[in-house]
């Protein structure tokens, strides 16, 4: 399998799903959306994962790079190639499928519980969160997740498109840099948590890693 993953901050990388490829034998290639990229045709790629970032989906004269990462995110999904997007990723998913995104009623940031309804993201799980928009439910999309402050959580598409607004991907060196980088976030708030209370909700990494790992097996085809 010819996996790519899009970054587009340093600090947000991949965590416990390279860890899943490593597993599988399988070399993640990266496009460092901060750095001078340039993408692959759709043709070299078979898994395209899409990470998260702070900032807005339509930033285009800060971040140029953002147009040609939608052309290019558009027609991997239209070659109907196993996109994963987390955070920012699922809001590019969902915006390629035309649909808007705009600001969540509040941000949430910190782990509270998400509900799903599907084999992917079976019963109740506690991700980490850190976001303040969400998007519409794209047409044809399943919905399969949802938290009490943000209902669209997650969605498939066409079983070859997953979007994901949490993170069951985060390591406790991820959340260093997010609390390092993007502390500002932190202002008060109904579903905002404060530093201390977000290191230790690191006791749900492990849990959260082993559904991961059990969904990404099951959406990418790959068996044991």
């Amino acid at each position: 399998m010819r996996a790519w993953c899009i970054m587009h901050v340093p600090f947000e990388g991949p965590g416990y799903i390279e860890e899943w490829f490593n597993m599988q034998g399988i070399n993640l290639k990266f496009m460092k959306m901060y750095e001078d990229v340039s993408f692959p045709e759709p043709e070299e790629v078979d898994f395209l994962l899409i990470m998260g970032g702070p900032m807005n989906i339509y930033e285009y004269e800060k971040y140029p790079w953002l147009k040609p990462e939608k052309e290019f995110i558009a027609s991997c999904i239209r070659e109907n190639k196993k996109v994963l997007g987390i955070c920012l990723g699922a809001q590019l998913i969902a915006d390629a499928l035309g649909q808007r995104i705009f600001p969540n009623s509040e941000k949430e940031i910190g782990w509270f519980p998400v509900a799903g309804n599907r084999e992917l993201i079976p019963g109740t799980c506690i991700p980490f969160h850190w976001h303040g928009e969400t998007f519409d439910l794209p047409d044809n999309a399943e919905h399969i997740a949802s938290s009490l402050i943000c209902r669209n959580q997650a969605f498939i598409f066409q079983d070859n498109v997953l979007a994901l607004q949490f993170h069951l991907e985060i390591t406790p060196s991820l959340i260093e840099g997010l609390l390092k980088h993007v502390e500002s976030d932190l202002t008060s708030g109904n579903w905002v948590q404060g530093k201390n209370e977000i290191r230790e909700g690191l006791i749900n990494t492990e849990s959260n890693r082993s559904i991961l790992h059990r969904m990404l097996q099951k959406f990418s085809g790959l068996s044991n």
